[in-house]
């Protein structure tokens, strides 16, 4: 029974969890044990975080407004409450951003001889350079757009930043000018220096060459962000891939919710602009510094190919990843039939899942190869080996998930080249996505499975830690066909399968059940745990049983990355749970659900789902068992490690505040995900020699 005497201060803000887990990553652009330009990637990611944040659940919290919905949330708060706390705390997060860049991350650059420069702090001979630049590069590629005062506004591109110009001559008039999307953002000067000038600073300082015939008052940027969520689709509605493709080309024409504009730029003009852009005062921010820090992104790939001395140590060393020789030749599926597989990336090698879609396509005794995609990259080897195996005859069976937020228009035109290709392609449902992680080839009559935490995506499969597991156990074989003979509309909904757990039917229930059984194991003396690794965690009902577990003496060990609205070591409620975040080089994906007792029995669960309720309640989501002993080991020390770690991980506290985990006195350690990329490569180079590897000692706590 869960706990009756739970109040909204027991539950942090979903929003305001998130907007601390996007402060550590701005933390990461501060902290000087990462390469100075890993740093500044982190400043891009923390920006693009914070767009797309800012596009979908402002705009979702703006639309429950709309609709007159005044529900609270957990944390005991309306929609039009949330509103108005954040942009309070949009504004501090701004703030952030700007101090992380101009306190820590320029001064540091300087140090290395890398300058991000205005015009006007050149030297003579640069500002030369970079006039001409501006007149041969930049000026041809300029389309200044006049608008009269009663004139319609054009219509300015997402994300995008603008040039405003005021005339002296015409102060009716403003003319709009949109930066180039060819040219870099920060634009090198010279060839002997690593000085860069915004490029939004050249527009501004030679505004004047833009309109020649006009005699130009003041220059200032600005930047807008468009509702980006899609809305919901009636369970019956007809044609699925149109209503998407409908709301995809309307979004450059979304109403505009976000307007962030130059530090400097004078009221009367930012009045004057809200209104021609229709979008209400609450909206508006003003930047200071530069208003779009994914500029960094450019920066750190424009260094790569310059002459900068020492390039190497301003990025993260280059690892070798651990390639598993049974999955790389043809007869993986001999390997297979023997045994499970687990493989965690990107320490291990995505060829493997490669080679497994290759040989199916070619392999004649395979009949059939399903497959479920959420996000591929582009150029897709597995799309390739897909159309392989449709041109070779074996039936091919792929549920595309066309609402992918921001990946529609890629899935859609995806849609139709399998098809060309003679593969079977599914589009899910209006009303519910399907978010698993999963593929089977049909083999001689024999089903084999490939599980996953994380997407087909050979690309984001280098940064993104996931655990995939190849399995031809019959059990989990039948229960990933019967879920594919669901999202492909051939049966209804699964309530039972022999093995896995999907959602939206059966996940919820099924880890209320394992909560259930370690509270009246603790309630009998023992000693039980349970240990959730996710990216989200924001569930209400869920928690509750997490604190209901507490109270009963349940240890819970939370490794979450992002969102996690739940609040630790609180006397009489949550003492004994908690809650650690992993944020470094790589980004955690990987769901584990492990539930322990004191006779070591373990029940181990690898998951697409994080703990929300989108998750566990709108999505085909599957939480698949680990049965194989030597793999529940190794997750069991990968998980140990993380917990333990003293470089990289983030403590958070019952105020909903991380705090970086204390070092122990003259110690330095390695991060656990560098740890883990220097153990596959050790294991990888003993492979190649023959010899066997011995792990690295675990972490513990005196590590």
């Amino acid at each position: 029974m869960v706990l009756e005497f739970l109040n909204p201060h027991d539950f942090m803000n979903r929003e305001l969890s998130w907007l601390s887990f996007n402060d550590r990553i701005i933390t990461l652009s501060k902290d000087i044990n990462q390469p100075l330009l890993e740093r500044a990637n982190f400043l891009s990611i923390a920006q693009s975080n914070l767009d797309e944040w800012y596009m979908v659940r402002i705009a979702n919290l703006i639309h429950a407004i709309e609709n007159g919905e005044d529900d609270e949330d957990p944390s005991g708060m309306t929609p039009a409450e949330q509103l108005k706390m954040l942009r309070r705390a949009v504004k501090k997060h701004l703030k952030n951003l700007h101090k992380a860049y101009h306190n820590h991350l320029l001064p540091a650059m300087s140090d290395e001889a890398i300058d991000i420069l205005p015009y006007r702090q050149l030297s003579v001979e640069q500002q030369h350079l970079a006039e001409k630049f501006f007149r041969l590069n930049i000026l041809p590629k300029l389309t200044p757009v006049f608008i009269h005062n009663k004139e319609r506004w054009p219509l300015i591109e997402n994300a995008a930043e603008q040039l405003l110009l005021t005339l002296k001559d015409s102060p009716r008039t403003l003319v709009n000018v949109a930066l180039p999307k060819d040219l870099p953002a920060l634009v090198r000067i010279d060839a002997q220096f690593a000085t860069f000038v915004p490029l939004v600073d050249l527009l501004a300082e030679f505004a004047g060459k833009i309109v020649p015939t006009r005699r130009v008052a003041q220059a200032h940027s600005y930047r807008v962000l468009r509702d980006m969520q899609m809305d919901d689709l009636p369970r019956d509605t007809p044609d699925l891939a149109t209503a998407i493709e409908e709301q995809v080309v309307a979004r450059p024409f979304a109403p505009i919710i976000n307007l962030t504009v130059s530090g400097n730029m004078p009221n009367g003009l930012k009045r004057r602009l809200a209104r021609k852009l229709a979008v209400d005062s609450f909206y508006i921010f003003r930047g200071k510094g530069l208003l779009d820090y994914g500029v960094m992104r450019d920066l750190r790939a424009q260094i790569a190919t310059s002459d900068v001395a020492n390039l190497a140590r301003l990025y993260y060393a280059p690892h070798e990843a651990y390639r598993e020789q049974d999955l790389l030749d043809d007869q993986i599926f001999n390997h297979i039939a023997h045994k499970d597989y687990l493989l965690h990336h990107p320490y291990d090698s995505f060829d493997p899942v490669i080679n497994f879609f290759v040989q199916a396509a070619n392999d004649p005794l395979v009949s059939e190869v399903a497959l479920s995609i959420y996000r591929v990259s582009d150029g897709s080897p597995l799309v390739a080996a897909l159309k392989q195996a449709a041109q070779n005859g074996k039936r091919v069976i792929v549920l595309l998930e066309i609402k992918a937020r921001f990946d529609e228009a890629n899935n859609l035109q995806l849609v139709d080249e399998l098809r060309q290709a003679g593969a079977e392609v599914y589009t899910s449902f209006p009303d519910l996505k399907v978010h698993a992680k999963m593929a089977y080839v049909m083999r001689d009559g024999q089903i084999f499975a490939h599980l996953g935490t994380g997407n087909y995506n050979d690309k984001t499969a280098h940064f993104y830690t996931d655990f995939g597991l190849f399995t031809a156990r019959p059990a989990l074989g039948e229960d990933v066909k019967a879920v594919f003979d669901f999202v492909t509309h051939k049966t209804d909904m699964p309530k039972e399968l022999h093995a896995i757990k999907m959602a939206p039917t059966m996940l919820r229930q099924h880890l209320t059940l394992k909560i259930d059984e370690m509270i009246g194991l603790a309630r009998i003396g023992e000693h039980p745990q349970i240990w959730i690794k996710a990216n989200s965690l924001s569930d209400k009902y869920l928690i509750e049983k997490l604190y209901e577990a507490s109270n009963a003496g349940v240890h819970v060990h939370l490794l979450i990355r992002g969102i996690a609205t739940a609040k630790p070591n609180i006397p009489n409620l949550s003492m004994n749970i908690q809650i650690r975040s992993v944020v470094g080089r790589l980004l955690e994906h990987s769901r584990v659900y492990l539930f322990k007792t004191d006779k070591d029995s373990l029940d181990m669960y690898l998951s697409s789902a994080d703990v929300m309720p989108r998750n566990l309640d709108r999505r085909v989501e599957l939480l698949f068992p680990v049965l194989d002993d030597e793999i529940k080991q190794r997750i069991r020390v990968i998980l140990h490690d993380m917990w333990h770690d003293r470089a990289q991980t983030f403590n958070k506290g019952r105020s909903g505040k991380y705090t970086h985990r204390k070092l122990k006195a003259e110690s330095n350690p390695i991060p656990v995900q560098e740890r883990l990329l220097i153990e596959a490569e050790n294991r990888q180079k003993s492979a190649q020699k023959g010899e066997k590897f011995d792990t690295i000692k675990p972490i513990t706590e005196d590590t």
